[in-house]
C-alpha cells in the first residue's frame, strides 16, 4: 500500500468486523430470525467473510424462499431489514465490535499514522439507523483520534462519490469492501492517474473483468488487503 498523500478508507468490515457483529447479534436473537435463515450455527470471521453474497440477509436466507417470485422475495428481505434494524442497529453495535488486522496493523500503527508524507486520512462510512450512526461516531472518536482523522458520515442512501465531491476531496488511496462503491467513484472519476483502490479480499467483492479493466485503462490501479483470519482462495 501506498504510504504517501489523501486516502479515503470505508469503516465497516474495512476497519472493524461489523458483519461478525452482525452475526452474532442475529444468533443471539435468533427465535425472532429462525423462521427465516438456515442455521450456520457457532461461526467465526473466516466462515463470516468467506461467504459469497454481500448482504448477510441474502447469504443467510433458507432455501424455502428462493423459488419465491421477485416480488414475494423483496417482500420477505423488507421484513427481514427490519427485523435487523430493530435488533441489530437499534443499539451500542460497536461497544464491543472487534478491529480488524488490517486496522491494527497499518491505519493505527504509528509507523503510519505518524509519516509525515501520510497527509489525511478521511474515513467515510453509511450508517441505516441514528442509533448505528451515533455509536459508530463515539468509537471513531475513541480509536481514530490521532489529527490527521477525519470522519465523514453518510446517508443510507448517500453515494460516497458524492460525500467526496462535495468536500472537494483528491484521493490518492481509495479503500473500501464494496464493489458498487468502487463502481461508482471509478465511473464518476474520469483521469484515475496514479490512483490506487485497495479491497479487503473477502468472499463476496470478486473484481469483475470490467471494472478492472476500466480502472487501469483511466490510470489507476488495483491491490487488495489479505486478512490472515480470512481464507479466500484463488479459484474463489
Amino acid at each position: 500500500m501506498k504510504k504517501d498523500g489523501i486516502y479515503v478508507i470505508d469503516f465497516d468490515d474495512v476497519l472493524v468486523y461489523l458483519a461478525k457483529s452482525v452475526y452474532h447479534n442475529i444468533r443471539a436473537h435468533w427465535r425472532v430470525f429462525n423462521k427465516y435463515f438456515w442455521n450456520p450455527g457457532s461461526i467465526g470471521i473466516n466462515e463470516i467473510y468467506s461467504r459469497k453474497m454481500f448482504n448477510v440477509n441474502e447469504w443467510l436466507i433458507a432455501n424455502k424462499f428462493i423459488n419465491l417470485t421477485s416480488a414475494q422475495y423483496s417482500s420477505i428481505q423488507l421484513e427481514i431489514m427490519k427485523l435487523v434494524k430493530e435488533y441489530c442497529f437499534k443499539y451500542d453495535i460497536y461497544s464491543d465490535i472487534e478491529l480488524t488486522d488490517f486496522a491494527k496493523t497499518t491505519v493505527l500503527n504509528p509507523m503510519f499514522l505518524d509519516n509525515p508524507v501520510v497527509k489525511r486520512v478521511y474515513i467515510i462510512s453509511r450508517s441505516i439507523t441514528d442509533e448505528q450512526a451515533k455509536s459508530k461516531e463515539e468509537f471513531i472518536n475513541r480509536y481514530f483520534s490521532h489529527p490527521k482523522f477525519t470522519y465523514i458520515p453518510v446517508g443510507e442512501h448517500e453515494s460516497k462519490y458524492e460525500a467526496i465531491k462535495k468536500l472537494n476531496i483528491s484521493f490518492d488511496v481509495f479503500i473500501d469492501d464494496e464493489i458498487p462503491n468502487i463502481r461508482d467513484v471509478a465511473e464518476h472519476i474520469h483521469d484515475l492517474t496514479g490512483k490506487e483502490f485497495i479491497i479487503p479480499k473477502y468472499g463476496y467483492n470478486k473484481m469483475p473483468q470490467e471494472l478492472k479493466f476500466l480502472i487501469e485503462s483511466r490510470g489507476g490501479s488495483i491491490s487488495y488487503i489479505n486478512d490472515p483470519n480470512v481464507q479466500i482462495t484463488e479459484d474463489e
